[in-house]
């Protein structure tokens, strides 16, 4: 690229957004691992996470995910929730899937640092059993996750028992 054309290419694009506005609504990010040290590609490097929260913290409106769904659903006519530092911007939530060990002992620490909210959807079997996911992964602990929830920053939900992909689950299996 020749030398000055990305700056060029973000001054193009803050004029289109002036003149096309971006689309409304949240944007929810998914997470597997963060700092788990292994080969998945679903495993984000700690310092990286660290440098994503930074920019989201300064840049976007992080969200619970019932804030969230309480914007969407129900537009306040005096502006957006906030629930992160930021007060302008896009809305975002944080979210994680699994329940491995490196949610607790490397992800939290740095939510709890740049005080942005999450929600974790934890694969209970594996916490229950202390056993490791299919891909290798060690489970994180109920207290530990007990500890996560009492940052105030973290919410927990299931992710089903075993992992189940529910697409291709029989329709009785995974009924209410």
């Amino acid at each position: 690229m020749p030398a000055g054309a990305g700056l060029l290419v973000k001054r193009i694009s803050r004029a289109f957004d002036a003149v096309v506005r971006p689309p409304t609504g949240v944007t929810v990010l998914i997470y597997h691992r963060v700092g788990g040290d292994s080969a998945s590609k679903v495993d984000l490097d700690a310092s990286l996470f660290g440098d994503q929260l930074a920019i989201l913290r300064d840049t976007c409106r992080v969200l619970t995910l019932d804030a969230a769904v309480t914007e969407l659903v129900a537009p306040s006519p005096s502006g957006p929730a906030t629930s992160g530092p930021s007060a302008s911007g896009p809305g975002v939530v944080l979210t994680f899937d699994d329940g491995t060990s490196d949610f607790c002992d490397v992800a939290v620490p740095l939510l709890v640092q740049y005080g942005l909210p999450a929600t974790l959807y934890a694969a209970t079997q594996y916490i229950d059993e202390g056993s490791e996911f299919p891909w290798g992964a060690p489970p994180t602990s109920w207290a530990a996750l007990r500890d996560a929830v009492s940052t105030g920053l973290v919410t927990v939900g299931s992710h089903t028992p075993s992992h189940w992909l529910l697409d291709r689950r029989d329709a009785s299996t995974v009924a209410p």
